[in-house]
């Protein structure tokens, strides 16, 4: 009795290379969907996208109606947690100069060791003022990603007391607010608001919410590793408006001789 032939080499071979394409075909899954989709956007820093404007609406009584315009935008591919998020707007007026550059540079010396960050030769910040702020309150703010936010705030200045606004808003963004209990707030008596992100101590719960210590990196090696390991970070944006003079009121006819 003749023996059963095994497969052939050949499809010995073409059976090693479909499973071969079958395990390749897996790995690649889970790269592409494990690997590349999860495990490596959350590797990534987080980040988030600040922009504000300021505009001017109306004029009334002596009054400037003002708008502020915050967009905050996650154009990245990972979470992102944001336990403050605020905003001020400055009322700024200028005095103007006129220096050669010799004492220009002599006279911005002082403010080059202060830290100061710009300096004008034909003019000079003669006032700086708060004249509104603003802030997201809820510290378990976060952001998935392609996720946008808006915010808005209305007030008004005084007509003819600023030559420009400003404003500069403030974002603290995070992996996670695991460790972190909720914000504190400060308002200085100049009118500046303050966020202090602070640290979850042993014992912390909602009964017992003073067991915490701020978030100082800055000054503590173990809070700063923390930190890394979070990649706890700062995000900042400015933008500017004009305040035009007050236009001279157009003369009666009437009162004309």
């Amino acid at each position: 009795m003749a023996e059963k032939e095994g497969p052939s080499r050949t499809q010995k071979i073409k059976e090693s290379v479909q499973f071969f394409l079958l395990l390749f075909g897996a790995g690649f899954g889970i790269y592409q969907f494990i690997y590349k989709d999860i495990i490596v956007p959350a590797r990534r820093p987080p980040a988030v996208t600040l922009a504000a404007t300021l505009e001017e609406l109306d004029r009334a009584d002596g009054m400037i109606l003002v708008r502020a315009h915050i967009a905050v935008a996650n154009h990245g591919d990972a979470k992102v947690w944001v336990p403050a998020l605020w905003w001020h707007v400055y009322g700024v007026s200028f005095s103007g100069e006129d220096r050669t550059a010799d004492q220009f540079a002599k006279d911005v010396h002082p403010f080059i060791e202060r830290g100061d960050e710009s300096f004008g030769r034909f003019s000079s910040v003669r006032q700086v003022e708060v004249a509104a702020a603003g802030r997201v309150p809820e510290y378990e703010y976060w952001y998935q990603p392609k996720d946008e936010t808006a915010h808005e705030q209305l007030f008004l200045v005084p007509e003819g007391k600023f030559d420009a606004l400003q404003i500069y808003v403030d974002a603290y963004i995070t992996k996670s607010i695991d460790e972190f209990a909720p914000t504190r707030w400060e308002m200085s008596k100049e009118g500046m608001l303050t966020p202090t992100l602070v640290l979850k101590q042993r014992g912390w719960d909602k009964d017992h919410p003073e067991r915490v210590v701020p978030f100082e990196p800055e000054t503590n090696a173990k809070q700063r590793k923390q930190g890394d390991r979070e990649d706890a970070g700062h995000n900042s944006t400015t933008a500017s408006l004009r305040l035009k003079p007050k236009a001279p009121s157009a003369t009666n006819p009437s009162a004309r001789h």
